[in-house]
């Protein structure tokens, strides 16, 4: 489970949420909206401890995140931040539903990434 209390974050003594709180349990879907600058990122920073908190706290499994080591959360946690640039050249893949790739056809995709549809659970598409 995770719990997000009373927290309040920023950059730099310039406060940019403050009075966050939810609970989320395994499995559920989280979905943050809000235009550009309304704290959205710095959320996700704090919440995996990219940054430090003014106030509050975030638990995992009822653990304040804070007092982990960054390989224990590297075990759990994944983040792909929004601006990303890599010393080394990548291929990234993308698995998605195929009936998914179907209602967008006018998606595009980043010239090191590939889609791939998936035909049944678990399965790719033989070639």
């Amino acid at each position: 489970m995770l719990e997000v209390k009373d927290l309040k974050c920023g950059y730099r003594n310039h406060i940019v949420l403050e009075n966050v709180s939810f609970t989320a349990e395994t499995g559920d879907i989280i979905c943050m909206l809000g235009p550009n600058g309304s704290g959205k990122s710095t959320l996700i920073k704090t919440m995996i401890g990219l940054l430090d908190p003014y106030e509050g706290e975030v638990l995992l499994n009822g653990e304040d995140i804070k007092d982990w080591s960054w390989k224990d959360r590297a075990k759990i946690i994944s983040y792909i931040p929004q601006t990303f640039s890599s010393m080394f050249q990548y291929r990234g893949i993308v698995f998605l539903p195929e009936k998914f790739i179907q209602k967008l056809p006018g998606l595009r995709v980043h010239e090191q990434t590939s889609i791939m549809a998936i035909k049944e659970k678990g399965k790719a598409p033989s070639q």
